[in-house]
């Protein structure tokens, strides 16, 4: 979700009135009050191409597998946050979204069962757990690997 469809990293630079991130930043903003609030999560913006990335893959009836950040935890609020995010752009209910820990993304790999995934060490645990991963550069390239899987 996040980096794929969501542009978390330009949402946190546009709440913080700011251009420039680095980790250090990215894990105080996780901390405060925002990152871990239910508005900034549901108010998110779009990456770039995600809309036209979902208008591809949404006849094919999706999940969406998306993470809470480490320093997040489960946090009701960011999950809460990240459901209402996929009601209101995606259109798509809260049994059609799992929000997990990354590490635990791997848990819902299975024959046939794609990943896209902007993160390469999340695409090789779901591959070696037995899926089959897309790692997101862009979006044309994501819907180039797609149709040559479905």
């Amino acid at each position: 979700m996040d980096g794929v469809l969501v542009d978390l990293m330009g949402s946190i630079k546009k709440h913080l009135g700011t251009t420039k991130l680095n980790q250090g930043i990215i894990d105080g903003f996780f901390h405060g009050e925002a990152g871990t609030g239910t508005e900034f999560w549901a108010e998110a913006g779009w990456e770039s191409g995600g809309k036209q990335l979902w208008r591809f893959i949404k006849q094919y009836k999706p999940q969406i597998l998306s993470a809470c950040p480490s320093v997040c935890g489960n946090d009701e609020k960011v999950i809460k946050g990240k459901v209402l995010w996929c009601r209101d752009n995606l259109r798509i209910q809260k049994n059609q979204v799992n929000i997990v820990q990354r590490k635990d993304k791997k848990n819902f790999a299975g024959k046939d069962i794609i990943l896209i995934d902007d993160h390469s060490k999340n695409i090789r645990e779901w591959e070696s757990a037995g899926g089959t991963g897309i790692l997101h550069v862009n979006t044309n390239s994501t819907i180039k690997q797609l149709k040559g899987l479905i």
